[in-house]
């Protein structure tokens, strides 16, 4: 998985896609921006962030444009 930097900037553009509950539930307010953000795929459409416990918080763009969150229910082994 590729590693790039992730901001503020980016995750309040997630998070303005989203319910205010949708934000609670999948973690988006204790995001650890220094571990960065995985991309999945090439197309950019499929990336992954972690909150500070090491939880994994997976995002799927759809063809259509629809925005599919989910969140781990353990810390991520994998996390960088």
């Amino acid at each position: 998985m590729k590693i790039e930097p992730l901001t503020n900037r980016m995750v309040n553009g997630l998070k303005a896609s989203l319910t205010p509950i949708q934000v609670m539930v999948f973690g988006l307010n204790n995001v650890d921006l220094s571990k960065g953000r995985g991309v999945l795929d090439k197309t950019g459409k499929k990336h992954c962030m972690w909150t500070q416990d090491g939880r994994r918080i997976d995002v799927v763009v759809s063809p259509d444009g629809e925005v599919m969150v989910s969140l781990s229910k353990d810390a991520d082994p994998e996390i960088p």
